[in-house]
């Protein structure tokens, strides 16, 4: 029994929700006057209670979707999903960190948005951040950082005005002044409200209104940026039934445990080998599952 054990897909998700944080602050500090609202749900059934199918920002009248660019056809796909429950008299707009000459839809990048304003080093210095994170080792440093980063969105959206851009411009140069192997405490002491990947807000008959999305309906809207992981003792797994594996190998009397490191190409990742005694008997449900 062979399990792949990689890290990369959740780094690549915190990256991509620090960007969507680190716009938030753009579009926070473009606006002003306007509330930035975070995941905007673009469909409200009142009938069955649901909400959801959410993109990254409505400001004023405009949904905003944030991406990096990179998987064009998903890009295309949810694009055309918002556009077609987009309520009247809203524009929409999609902002990419990387340029892509594939993506057939008009967007702009986020690079060109910071030009003129107070936080453009500021925010260059965060980007040039995420561009360099790419360990296991960054994991824990991202959801401090995407959590600081919404942590002062969320409480700029308490001011106005010029009250606003100086509250952003000074936490943003906060953190450049932090020395780099002081940011762990730093974070831990200047974070006041965490990120949450459930967080929806919806507007109801004239009313805005925050709530949350249950894990299978994130699954669902979006499949290609976030994962559900199954853990146990330290690993990893994407399906559940690899981890309740792991969990009866574990609890038997008898087995053995390998790592090795493979190649794959200019990188390499690791896998955990079980061996377990042949006479070892699963739950009549595993067995089930294997044999599909």
């Amino acid at each position: 029994m062979e399990f792949e054990l990689s890290h990369l897909n959740r780094l690549l998700f915190l990256k991509g929700e620090v960007l969507e944080q680190l716009v938030g602050v753009i579009l926070s500090h473009q606006n002003p006057n306007e509330i930035v609202i975070p995941q905007y749900c673009l469909l409200v059934d009142s009938i069955n209670s649901f909400f959801g199918v959410r993109a990254d920002y409505k400001v004023g009248n405009t949904i905003y979707e944030v991406r990096w660019g990179i998987a064009t056809s998903n890009i295309e796909e949810t694009v055309k999903k918002h556009k077609k429950l987009m309520p009247s008299g809203l524009q929409y707009k999609l902002l990419m960190f990387a340029k892509n000459d594939e993506v057939n839809i008009p967007y702009e990048e986020v690079e060109n948005m910071l030009s003129g304003l107070a936080i453009e080093d500021s925010i260059q210095t965060c980007l040039l951040e995420l561009l360099t994170s790419i360990d296991d080792k960054d994991t824990l440093y991202l959801v401090f950082f995407r959590d600081y980063i919404y942590s002062a969105l969320d409480e700029a959206n308490h001011l106005n005005g010029l009250d606003r851009q100086k509250f952003l411009e000074e936490r943003l140069q906060i953190l450049r002044d932090c020395p780099l192997n002081e940011r762990i405490e730093f974070f831990r002491n200047n974070i006041k409200n965490h990120f949450a990947s459930l967080e929806a807000h919806f507007d109801f008959e004239g009313q805005l209104y925050r709530g949350f999305i249950n894990p299978q309906a994130l699954q669902k809207e979006q499949p290609n940026r976030f994962e559900m992981f199954y853990t146990f003792g330290g690993y990893d797994f994407s399906q559940q039934i690899d981890r309740d594996i792991l969990v009866i190998i574990e609890l038997s009397v008898m087995h053995k445990k390998a790592h090795t490191t493979l190649p794959r190409g200019k990188t390499s990742f690791r896998r955990l080998f079980l061996v377990y005694p042949r006479d070892l008997r699963f739950p009549q449900k595993i067995i089930q599952e294997l044999e599909k």
